[in-house]
């Protein structure tokens, strides 16, 4: 009773996770997912049960996979981003974190995927701000430069850097 009990405690907790979570043997080959797992890639769960990451991982190759082994091998946690393919065809970027244990004298691996589509989002929507205002500031005509809060220069605009005769990485 008391180990059903731990059981559904664990299960619970796995479900829950805001992560999805993937058991995996040392060929890769799902062994258990959790609902967001099943979730994110629109898969039921006997659909991923069995199937490796190239199953849904348009960007890992067996190369990807025996190097990631390597290392899982030699007790690193594997950090790293990539994109899934859910079901329906339609890709997203994950960041991806691994660990492998040893149990039974068998090597199995954890990982837990988190969806960063927002995030590559936020730091692409920062990256065209920054591009319009380098676009303004090189557009005016006037002497243009910023500093931080403790007052060090970190931008000057090409007509400022012209007009006196400095080079921006020289200030």
């Amino acid at each position: 009773e008391a180990l059903r009990e731990s059981e559904q405690r664990f299960r619970t907790f796995v479900d829950h996770a805001t992560d999805a979570f993937f058991l995996q043997d040392e060929r890769f080959e799902i062994l258990d997912v959790n609902r967001q797992a099943c979730e994110s890639l629109g898969y039921a769960r006997d659909e991923l049960l069995g199937k490796t990451p190239t199953f849904f991982d348009p960007d890992v190759t067996p190369a990807d996979l025996e190097n990631i082994q390597r290392k899982l091998s030699a007790s690193e946690m594997m950090a790293f981003e990539s994109r899934h393919r859910r079901k329906d065809g339609t890709a997203f970027p994950v960041e991806i974190r691994g660990k492998a244990f040893w149990e039974g004298g068998r090597q199995f691996t954890v990982a837990l995927v988190r969806d960063v589509t927002d995030r590559k989002a936020a730091e692409e929507a920062l990256r065209e701000s920054e591009r319009r205002w380098r676009g303004l500031a090189e557009a005016l005509p006037q002497l243009v430069w910023s500093a931080t809060p403790d007052g060090a220069c970190d931008y000057f605009s090409r007509q400022w850097t012209e007009h006196t005769g400095a080079a921006e990485n020289a200030l």
